[in-house]
């Protein structure tokens, strides 16, 4: 599949979303809203789905969900989103959830789905739910905060994953991504970008965006 950049928004505030929503113009395309609650890690995020629905009416949604019961968040987001919206719901593997019904769930209620595999876990621990899921994303930092380092072993991750027999998910990658390394990102395999200091923190994030689109060779519309 073609390759893909999608900001993520790890805000504290609805100001703070705002603003960091401001900073991208008038982008239209999908949006990460990373939810944490201090289930899963001691991290907490602003994640107001009405709040934050309210502020990107149009944009297809992704959520990226650092917490023990992604469901009850999915559920949330699922009354506030409008019919037009494309959803995607991405959780960890290390969540104690029972991740069948959980993705029973998103089929039946027209979201996307997809497993997270933090830094220090085994591809094995996804096995299961490879042939059933639309995206494997691969965390090259611990989860939580921005503006970390890249872990060098999750391209091995990624590398591994680009092996599967058969292959139907796409390979998403979240932390870490930068100008000097998303190309050989993409040469690993991964196929969908998740990024926030990256571009938030850019002197001008849409001209940031911009350039990361070309330097991957994304046709832009």
């Amino acid at each position: 599949m073609p390759c893909e950049i999608i900001p993520a928004l790890l805000v504290n505030s609805e100001e703070h979303a705002l603003v960091q929503i401001t900073k991208l113009g008038d982008y239209s395309g999908w949006m990460q809203i990373d939810i944490l609650d201090g289930t899963l890690n001691r991290f907490m995020s602003f994640s107001d789905a009405n709040a934050l629905s309210l502020l990107l009416p149009e944009n297809p949604i992704e959520l990226h969900l650092m917490v023990a019961n992604p469901k009850e968040h999915i559920e949330e987001w699922q009354r506030v989103l409008s019919a037009k919206q494309s959803r995607r719901a991405i959780w960890h593997i290390e969540a104690m959830a029972d991740h069948a019904e959980l993705i029973e769930y998103c089929r039946a209620h027209n979201w996307q789905c997809g497993i997270a595999l933090g830094p220090n876990t085994k591809i094995e621990a996804l096995r299961p739910y490879l042939d059933r899921i639309d995206e494997v994303l691969v965390l090259g930092v611990h989860p939580g905060q921005s503006g970390q380092t890249l872990i060098p072993k999750t391209l091995d991750t990624v590398r591994a994953l680009k092996l599967t027999p058969n292959k139907t998910f796409t390979i998403g990658f979240d932390g870490g991504i930068n100008g000097q390394n998303i190309l050989d990102l993409k040469d690993a395999g991964v196929e969908r970008f998740c990024l926030a200091s990256a571009i938030f923190k850019a002197v001008s994030p849409t001209n940031t965006l911009a350039h990361l689109t070309q330097k991957l060779g994304i046709q832009q519309t």
